[in-house]
């Protein structure tokens, strides 16, 4: 997975998503307008990024079927 860094979030990104520059700025900058309101740091996360949600799980070592 590649990783990307916007602002106080890091993004892992699955080789078969695009990752979207402008909407990664759109959701720190609520990071960073949310942390104003309430007068605190803006906060660091992870992010996982993928087409389907069945890749991100498969990647943490979960690997079943419903």
């Amino acid at each position: 997975m590649e990783k990307k860094h916007v602002g106080q979030i890091n993004y892992y990104v699955h080789p078969n998503h695009k990752f979207d520059e402008q909407q990664a700025g759109e959701m720190n900058a609520f990071n960073v307008k949310m942390a104003k309101l309430f007068n605190i740091p803006a906060i660091s996360f992870d992010y996982f990024v993928s087409n389907y949600s069945r890749e991100i799980v498969k990647l943490w070592g979960y690997d079943y079927r419903l």
